[in-house]
């Protein structure tokens, strides 16, 4: 399946900054009516994600909320992800459209 979406982010673990991945693959209908979103993202998360919800917009955006979500509990971890500034965490929040600091340490 070709990816839906793919957003390229930095990564910045123990002062070493690399480039990752992130990826919407796409929606499965799961047959009760309900879709699946099937998300990734490289070198954090072991295999990809599926986030279910009654449809497909609804299944993206939990998929969206997700990944905000997950580096932002990276963050804990002393990791820092961004997509074009420090602090952004990728944008996936579509409610917050400026970037905040990263937590404190």
């Amino acid at each position: 399946m070709d990816p839906l979406f793919q957003r390229e982010l930095f990564l910045e673990r123990e002062g070493v900054v690399t480039k990752i991945v992130a990826t919407v693959h796409g929606f499965t209908s799961c047959g009760n009516g309900d879709y699946a979103c099937t998300i990734s993202l490289d070198e954090v998360e072991a295999r990809p994600i599926e986030i279910f919800q009654v449809d497909q917009l609804g299944s993206l955006l939990q998929a969206l909320t997700f990944l905000d979500r997950r580096i932002r509990d990276l963050e804990k971890k002393g990791w820092l992800i961004w997509w074009l500034e420090k602090g952004d965490r990728g944008r996936f929040n579509p409610w917050h459209t400026h970037p905040e600091p990263p937590a404190a340490q």
